[in-house]
């Protein structure tokens, strides 16, 4: 189902005029579009009497708005004392409008994983597991001689030091969190818990563009009116982001709620318990360079409850905005009825985007949507290096 909306809005803005009258009037259109593009109900603006506007939607839209200058009295003169007065806006040129939905399926796994409210506090026989290659990494690192064996530094340091002090930190923390944490967790248990998690942001650098132009600032008058042609600076960049929102519910454990209950939830709320899917995969040697590429470490710890005995999802949903923006400035110079020259400055902008939202796949594989980060190219770098 797709319904589409054109709703352009235009206002009058001023009129030019002669000894003997008005003898134009000008005007401005700003510009929303819609295009709503549904498999289930997508709700505005014809929300049901129920409201449930649940469901995978796609919306694209386009919105051109002014901010105007003005109203100013330019005086054009001339054998018949002709003037405008009026505002002035800035001429934007419209942005591409595309119905092209972005798939953003491949998050499905990740979100899940982040919003799950059953989640350890820390990832305790991993981190056991982990401190035997310390010692080696760390050694290694510092009796390094050569350009092959800088490489081995930047390893020993990135694989060793660094996720060694990061599960110091993390124990610390979780250890001042531990009493909030299972107050909350019995607290919440069997009710609905809402989470909404951000997955990625990111914003192109701005482009921009400078000149002159008579028609960069509008309405267009002939040129008598102006003192040189109005300059303008037009800035394009673009814009995405990508969320999640669920609401779930989880059961604990059953049994009386006395000091031995208590002690093995703190276990697991500790991730000391009988080894999970999640736990070998992540022991398993270059595990983790596979999660850079792929979701399978997020797809195994979906498997797992965590402290809970069962985790259902009410629902969970994927976001996604895409967004190209414009902002044009323009500047002009004219005369009033006395021969004073006085500048006139406006800025229009424009936004055409996409929105879209489907139910999140917990246990759906994918490639990575993100790129490499600078730290995780640096990484695969020095393994190369260190391998000549």
């Amino acid at each position: 189902m797709t319904k589409s909306i054109n709703q352009p809005k235009t206002y009058i803005i001023g009129h030019e005029y002669t000894d003997g009258g008005v003898i134009g009037t000008q005007t401005r259109t700003e510009i929303h579009k819609r295009d709503l593009i549904s498999k289930g109900h997508y709700g505005y603006p014809d929300y049901p009497p129920n409201l449930n506007v649940g469901g995978a939607f796609s919306l694209s839209y386009l919105d051109t708005w002014h901010e105007t200058a003005g109203p100013v009295l330019a005086w054009r003169g001339g054998a018949l004392n002709q003037y405008y007065v009026g505002e002035f806006y800035a001429n934007i040129s419209g942005l591409a409008y595309s119905t092209a939905i972005p798939d953003v399926s491949a998050w499905g796994a990740t979100a899940f994983n982040r919003m799950k409210p059953t989640k350890p506090l820390f990832n305790g026989l991993n981190a056991l597991y982990e401190l035997r290659e310390v010692p080696k990494q760390i050694f290694d690192g510092f009796h390094a001689k050569g350009l092959h064996e800088v490489a081995n530094t930047h390893l020993a340091l990135q694989l060793g030091w660094l996720p060694l002090l990061s599960d110091i930190r993390n124990f610390v923390k979780s250890q001042r969190k531990l009493q909030d944490r299972v107050k909350w967790l019995l607290r919440h248990n069997g009710q609905p818990v809402r989470r909404r998690v951000q997955l990625s942001s990111t914003m192109t650098d701005p482009t921009v563009q400078t000149g002159s132009l008579y028609t960069a600032l509008q309405p267009g008058l002939v040129t008598q009116y102006y003192n040189g042609q109005p300059t303008f600076r037009k800035t394009d960049y673009s814009s995405s982001t990508i969320w999640a929102s669920g609401r779930f519910r989880y059961w604990l454990p059953g049994g009386p709620r006395d000091i031995e209950w208590t002690k093995r939830l703190m276990y697991h709320l500790f991730d000391v318990r009988v080894p999970t899917p999640s736990m070998i995969y992540n022991a398993i040697p270059w595990s983790w360079l596979n999660d850079w590429f792929s979701n399978t470490g997020d797809i195994l710890e979906n498997l797992d409850v965590g402290v809970a005995d069962r985790l259902a999802a009410d629902y969970c949903y994927l976001m996604h905005e895409n967004q190209t923006h414009r902002e044009f400035h323009a500047e002009g110079k004219f005369h009033d009825k006395a021969g004073n020259i006085f500048g006139v400055s406006a800025t229009s902008y424009s936004v055409a985007g996409t929105k879209n939202r489907i139910v999140g796949d917990p246990f759906g594989f994918s490639t990575n949507p993100n790129g490499l980060s600078a730290t995780q190219l640096s990484i695969l770098g020095a393994l190369g290096l260190s391998r000549l």
